[in-house]
């Protein structure tokens, strides 16, 4: 119960960030009608989750921070079509500050580099149709992550990205030309990894070993 209600109590004043990053006037309907209580729906499912998960151990607060940024930015990259670079430092020294406690910063920063050069590749390859926004809030989800859970983080967010863009594209709500905000798939392929990221690793390591 108490992570339920932290995760609630997150969820509100995350929204009043948000509101500080981003012009409130833009998109007011979705601003109230959806997105406050998304918000905090994603913020209390998250924290129970991660609690049921890990406790309360530094993990359960690391990867509740983590919810948190991401789902700042995926908020904000849905409904505004950027990821502040404010929020990227903020989470970036959050990030830092976990791969301290964890006492193996090798493996955050090692998460960092790979998330970074993996996004920064299809950036320049796709020339723009990636956001540099989503490069930035990429490499800071694996300083969260770290080594190798930032692997499964990016297969989730391009598996679920590609096929909610295909199933767009063929229900006419989208064209092939169009661009769609990543944020949300790095957002939610993140918190796949943080909670079941280990399990699906030792269980594909294992049909080989």
């Amino acid at each position: 119960m108490p992570a339920i209600l932290s995760g609630a109590a997150a969820g509100i004043l995350l929204n009043a960030f948000i509101n500080i990053l981003t012009p409130v006037e833009r998109k007011r309907e979705f601003t109230f009608l959806y997105r406050y209580p998304a918000v905090i729906l994603v913020t209390t499912a998250s924290f129970a989750v991660c609690n049921f998960k890990y406790g309360y151990s530094h993990n359960f607060y690391a990867y509740s921070a983590m919810a948190c940024f991401a789902a700042a930015a995926s908020f904000i990259d849905l409904q505004h079509g950027i990821i502040p670079d404010a929020l990227n430092f903020v989470g970036f020294i959050a990030g830092i500050g976990f791969g301290i406690l964890k006492r193996n910063p090798s493996d955050s920063i090692l998460g960092a580099v790979l998330g970074l050069l993996v996004m920064a590749t299809i950036y320049f390859i796709s020339r723009g149709g990636m956001g540099a926004g989503d490069v930035k809030f990429t490499a800071v989800l694996g300083l969260f992550l770290g080594f190798p859970l930032i692997i499964p983080a990016l297969i989730f967010s391009f598996i679920t990205g590609a096929l909610i863009g295909a199933g767009l594209v063929i229900g006419g709500r989208k064209s092939m030309k169009d661009t769609m905000p990543f944020g949300p798939f790095l957002g939610a392929g993140t918190l796949i990894s943080a909670v079941w990221g280990n399990d699906l690793i030792y269980f594909y390591l294992s049909l080989f070993i």
